[in-house]
């Protein structure tokens, strides 16, 4: 959900911004870096395209696998992801808001 809908591509920039700057921190070729980065923030979101609601079952399946997704899943959890994304929501949700309130005085 985006409070701003045709705003909603700014989540999934941010996470491909984040993934090409660890890659490019590594030395990785920026072409490759952004086949990577378009293969996992583009073409694996089809994977819930239609089926959304599965995501927390996939998420699960990935983590039961115990692989190099799963390390980074943990990871990025335990560093908040869940809690950074809940934030920018509210804080999108509040200025949502506060910009009806402000148009509704006029």
């Amino acid at each position: 959900m985006s409070p701003c809908p045709r705003c909603a591509g700014g989540y999934p920039a941010l996470l491909a911004q984040a993934m090409l700057g660890f890659l490019a921190e590594r030395g990785v070729a920026p072409d490759v870096a952004a086949r990577a980065v378009e293969a996992v923030v583009c073409a694996s979101a089809r994977l819930l395209e239609g089926r959304v609601a599965g995501a927390p079952a996939l998420v699960q399946t990935f983590i039961a696998y115990r692989g190099t997704t799963c390390a980074g899943l943990e990871a990025a959890e335990a560093a908040g992801f869940t809690a950074a994304v809940k934030a920018g929501l509210a804080a999108a949700t509040a200025k949502a808001a506060e910009m009806r309130e402000a148009a509704r005085q006029g």
